[in-house]
């Protein structure tokens, strides 16, 4: 696994971006009569992505959009900065609203890509794979969404990835290795063949889940460089956030829950799967 430090420094980064773009909204508010200019579009990112950094292997795993992915650094922004709450506050010209809402980050995000409403929708990446958790900050409001970061997904992002409470009781180590060398020589193969494929390569081992297999499938895991974990057959598949939090503990070489997919929103098919790194 990457050094921690790399996905701290980067997640920093992108919240000192956040902060600055919060800064700027909330000056442009407090000077009566004037329009809020939005930063020139080299200004308004989230800094240079980080080969091997969390926080855009999250955003690649999930093709999250650049306004999904500030969203996301705002979350983890309010759980790590302890200028953040004042200044949503100041951006929202409220000094009760100390929080993310998705009104704030609509208009403080509103010059990047895929900035819209829909972003916050159940079925959006941000929701679907419980990314950010939301509820209703005003009664009766539909459109004033105010939302946090799951701790799970929080961890990840600081390089020290956790298995979610959610898949805790059904998801297990696979605390196993190749029993013979040539289950060990066919697990370094296909390693190989998963490296060598790309990025959305997926192997699916079509074997019975005997400890000779599973051992197998530890062995191309680790060779990998990540943690295997194993979904026994009979369980039922978790739910949608479930998965993504299980996921989200399998970039940059941190642990690989079997029975989970980034990207696939259909039933998995393998109860053993590794996914290659992007």
């Amino acid at each position: 696994m990457a050094d921690p430090t790399l996905h701290v420094t980067r997640l920093q980064e992108a919240v000192t971006a956040v902060e600055r773009m919060l800064e700027d909204y909330a000056r442009s508010r407090s000077r009566t009569g004037l329009r809020y200019e939005q930063p020139a579009p080299h200004a308004a990112g989230l800094g240079a992505p980080a080969e091997g950094s969390a926080l855009d292997a999250l955003g690649g795993w999930f093709s999250l959009t650049p306004f999904e992915l500030a969203v996301v650094a705002l979350a983890a922004g309010f759980e790590i900065s302890p200028d953040m709450a004042n200044l949503c506050a100041l951006a929202q010209g409220d000094p009760a609203v100390t929080y993310p809402t998705s009104l704030l980050a609509l208009a403080v995000f509103a010059d990047l890509e895929g900035a819209s409403q829909a972003a916050f929708a159940p079925s959006a990446p941000l929701r679907f794979w419980n990314l950010i958790a939301v509820e209703r900050s005003q009664p009766g409001s539909r459109l004033q969404l105010r939302f946090a970061m799951p701790d799970a997904v929080l961890s990840f992002l600081v390089g020290q990835p956790v298995l979610d409470d959610a898949l805790a009781d059904i998801v297990r180590p696979l605390d196993l290795a190749p029993q013979l060398p040539a289950d060990a020589a066919l697990a370094r193969r296909l390693a190989r063949t998963v490296h060598a494929s790309g990025t959305d390569a997926t192997l699916h081992l079509a074997a019975e889940p005997g400890r000779r297999a599973l051992g197998v499938a530890a062995g191309a895991a680790l060779a990998l460089g990540y943690l295997p974990f194993h979904l026994p057959s009979p369980a039922s598949p978790p739910r949608p956030s479930a998965t993504a939090s299980s996921a989200c503990g399998s970039a940059t070489g941190s642990p690989c829950a079997a029975r989970c997919s980034s990207r696939s929103r259909s039933r998995p098919a393998s109860s053993s799967s590794a996914r290659s790194r992007g």
